[in-house]
């Protein structure tokens, strides 16, 4: 699953990409974090079998409606990349995760839903914290229980 992440970066990096500023510029600062690093001063360290678990986790998630209802995850390639930079940045000082919070915009149909519920089951049995508590929220109390929904249907499913 790493090597999908590394795709992107290739994608995203090459001549005739035809991809946004701001993906442009979230490769360029995972590129230039990874050089930072290597430094003493910097707080952070890039831990691929991190982001690899969460990856193969996220894989043997299965759909709960729509089209896809009841296919494992394929995870493509700016998925990849988004998960791994999100879960696989780690504090040097054992603290946990480098990023604890993610703006994703994402258009209509284009499985938010489904990304979520699979972020909360990962933060609930992968994430290695005893008492974890995960959030949804949402513009009204019957939108945040979608999350929950989907999330309680891939449970099921492992």
């Amino acid at each position: 699953m790493i090597k999908r992440y590394d795709a992107y970066i290739k994608l995203v990096t090459a001549k005739n990409s035809n991809v946004g500023l701001y993906v442009k510029q979230a490769v360029a600062r995972q590129l230039a974090d990874l050089e930072r690093e290597k430094t003493k001063d910097f707080p952070y360290y890039f831990d691929k079998q991190e982001a690899a678990r969460w990856l193969g986790f996220i894989s043997i998630l299965r759909h709960t409606s729509g089209e896809w209802k009841g296919q494992f995850f394929q995870i493509q390639d700016f998925q990849a990349f988004r998960w791994a930079v999100l879960f696989g940045w780690q504090r040097k000082d054992g603290n946990g995760r480098r990023f604890r919070r993610a703006y994703i915009e994402v258009a209509r149909k284009q499985g938010k839903t489904e990304e979520a519920a699979a972020i909360a089951l990962g933060g609930l049995l992968i994430d290695g914290e005893e008492t974890a508590q995960i959030f949804s929220a949402a513009t009204t109390r019957q939108q945040a229980k979608i999350v929950y929904g989907a999330a309680k249907i891939m449970a099921r499913e492992l």
